[in-house]
């Protein structure tokens, strides 16, 4: 495997919280399970698409 194709630690987090997220997990439970101290170093690693943004508003005017 060539060095630009290998995986490492810090890619299978990043995956990991990086799938997490827009899965509908929240951040302070993404921050439990990769046991950060604080939510700054999770948004390091958990991204937040617009459209995950738009979705998380659109919940206001979703039916009860």
């Amino acid at each position: 495997m060539a060095a630009a194709q290998r995986a490492t630690w810090y890619t299978l987090r990043h995956t990991f919280a990086s799938r997490l997220v827009p899965s509908g997990v929240n951040l302070l439970t993404v921050k439990e399970l990769l046991g950060h101290s604080t939510l700054v170093m999770v948004m390091r690693y958990a991204h937040l698409a617009d459209e995950n943004l738009k979705a998380a508003v659109d919940t206001l005017t979703a039916d009860p």
